[in-house]
């Protein structure tokens, strides 16, 4: 496709890409919901969006810079604690009218916005897909059922970047342990690709 999803073909286990082992058939299917996804992605680029549409050339030069001097960068053990204790402070806050995904999941409410996303992209194009699925130690965002036996994670910016900031390479070591003890494939998208898809379309 003309603007892959890098996150798309990522390697779980060191030997192939998510995609190894697939039928021709189940892998055509999968590649075109990531096709929509990634045709919505271009629609944004054509018509000048972008995740930092309508900031301004300060504020947007800022967030950049911000997030630029962490690349390469460790994290202390005292930054590591700050941001347990942030993570801490606001799981124990009232989570009613909060719509991050750990109180929505405690509350009892629907999926994260961005889940949503992702399970109404992959129902056009799969007959069931199932939410929150438990393997082992962890839950996954989304699971096609065999024959397709594949699951797909929504990556929020907020809580993906805060995990990954306290526990570097959590994400990877999970997605090793998935296809190891289950042989389970992860397709990670990352919020800003399924947002983008939902500008388009909505």
């Amino acid at each position: 496709m003309a603007n892959k999803i890098s996150t798309s073909r990522r390697k779980s286990d060191g030997r192939g890409g998510w995609n190894t082992g697939l039928s021709k058939e189940t892998d055509s299917r999968v590649a075109a919901s990531a096709k929509k996804i990634s045709q919505a992605m271009r629609k944004i680029k054509l018509s000048g969006g972008g995740w930092n549409k309508g900031l301004t050339k300060e504020t947007d030069y800022r967030v950049r810079k911000n997030g630029e001097s962490l690349l390469g960068h460790p994290v202390s053990e005292k930054t590591k604690d700050k941001i347990s204790k942030r993570r801490r402070d606001h799981l124990t806050k009232d989570p009613n009218g909060c719509r991050c995904g750990p109180h929505l999941r405690e509350t009892g409410q629907r999926q994260t916005q961005i889940e949503r996303i992702l399970r109404e992209v992959l129902l056009s194009e799969f007959p069931e897909v199932v939410s929150e699925k438990r393997f082992g130690f962890y839950r996954v965002d989304a699971y096609l059922p065999p024959p397709y036996h594949l699951a797909f994670e929504a990556d929020g910016s907020y809580w993906h970047a805060l995990h990954e900031q306290e526990n570097p390479g959590c994400y990877q070591r999970r997605d090793n342990y998935l296809m190891k003890h289950f042989a389970l494939p992860v397709i990670r998208l990352t919020e800003d690709e399924l947002r983008m898809v939902e500008n388009v379309s909505g």
